[in-house]
């Protein structure tokens, strides 16, 4: 017979501290089967593997039906014990696996001692920061005027304001199915813990930031490189492998939390850069954006200073003419000076792209001829460009296909 837990006070405050890993390697060592954690609807929330090669990749199970007044169902197709525990919303349910129906009983034991602390840790998802994490989305991705620190009191997690954090924004490029963000969400959350990271995630449309905490002090936190945190290229293919969609990953630099909105925008800045280069399927770091890290380094009110010195003519012309020789120029720079393909691509004859070129270097009394020219005028539109995404402009330049389904809040 196997023993049961003394104290069930132990699991509940080992699953609120470290998640729920922490009940399900406990009742995979006392059952010494292995054990699968779902929600109501069959989605797995234990095991979450930093390895995305482990596994078969599903992220589902098929919760059989007809047992919706028991306790426990045994499936002797598939030697699976599932247990029924009610959650918010509906129910959770633990499944052992490779089960032997003479063993049931002494398992059902083990697995009712987990029953309260499985339940608290689905609430705890479902209510516990559900406002600071509404706060804290509109504070980051749509800029409200809430105080930061206000909106910290409200939340449960203990996050010093001083405390060093970065922003990882999971960019979601493509999917093949119909896909919930919380599931997105919950599985970054659980590989975070299984990395021993609390993480802080948030939602808005097709993307989720990451904010994670480092231990480093600030100052030294500044100059390391975020590998030392969390493996980019690991997370990407383990959300991948798991959900069968293509993302994207950017990172800001490491901040105190009170200015988390900074590295936040790096972690932005550095998804539409990516994308107006004609990048996808990517992993890039703010750090390692180039001469753009240097421009974007700038409070935001500097760098659009910086851009209205250079293109503010072109664009107060396109504006009262409802020209289109900004997006003629974009084009021209995007092909590196190729004629055939700049018309081509803006559906124009050669000499209506001539005659626009003349235009342009009379506007703005340079000569794109030159190189220096050319890169000036280059760094500068897609500097325009990443701030007009930035800032939701609805005329922003296009970045990459949109995802063949929405993700679902």
């Amino acid at each position: 017979m196997i023993a049961t837990v003394k104290n069930t006070d132990q699991l509940i405050e080992g699953v609120l501290d470290q998640g729920l890993s922490f009940i399900g390697d406990y009742l995979q060592k006392r059952l010494y089967l292995p054990v699968l954690i779902t929600d109501h609807n069959g989605l797995i929330y234990f095991p979450v593997t930093s390895d995305p090669e482990a596994g078969n990749g599903e992220i589902f199970i098929d919760i059989p039906a007809g047992w919706e007044n028991e306790e426990f169902y045994y499936c002797q197709l598939n030697c699976t014990l599932y247990y029924r525990i009610p959650a918010n919303p509906g129910h959770a349910y633990v499944a052992a696996e490779k089960v032997s129906a003479d063993r049931i009983p002494e398992l059902i034991d083990v697995i009712r001692d987990c029953k309260l602390a499985v339940k608290c840790y689905f609430s705890k998802i479902n209510n516990g920061n559900e406002y600071f994490e509404k706060e804290l989305t509109d504070y980051l991705f749509s800029r409200s005027h809430a105080n930061l620190r206000d909106i910290m009191h409200g939340m449960n997690n203990e996050l010093d304001i001083k405390r060093p954090c970065y922003v990882m924004m999971v960019q979601v490029e493509a999917v093949r199915q119909k896909i919930e963000a919380r599931a997105i969400r919950s599985y970054i959350n659980e590989y975070m813990r299984r990395e021993k990271l609390r993480a802080i995630t948030l939602y808005r449309e097709n993307q989720v930031a990451v904010i994670v905490p480092v231990n480093d002090n600030i100052e030294a936190a500044e100059a390391v490189q975020i590998e030392h945190t969390v493996d980019l290229k690991k997370l990407q293919e383990s959300l991948s492998h798991c959900f069968k969609m293509t993302v994207s990953i950017g990172a800001g630099q490491i901040k105190p939390f009170e200015n988390i909105d900074k590295s936040f925008d790096q972690a932005r800045i550095t998804i539409i850069l990516n994308h107006l280069m004609g990048k996808s399927n990517f992993i890039c770091k703010f750090s390692e954006l180039g001469v753009y890290r240097a421009v974007f380094s700038q409070d935001l009110k500097t760098t659009r200073e910086y851009c209205d010195d250079i293109l503010s003519k072109l664009i107060e012309h396109d504006c009262k003419s409802e020209g289109e020789l900004l997006p003629t120029l974009r084009k021209l720079l995007d092909t590196c000076g190729n004629i055939k393909a700049t018309a081509d691509s803006l559906f124009i004859h050669v000499n209506t792209l001539y005659y626009r070129i003349n235009k342009i270097e009379q506007i703005l009394e340079a000569d794109l001829s030159k190189m220096d020219t050319r890169v000036d005028l280059h760094t500068a539109i897609k500097v325009y460009d990443t701030l007009q995404i930035l800032d939701g402009a609805a005329n922003a330049a296009p970045s990459v296909e949109s995802p063949v389904y929405a993700l679902h809040a």
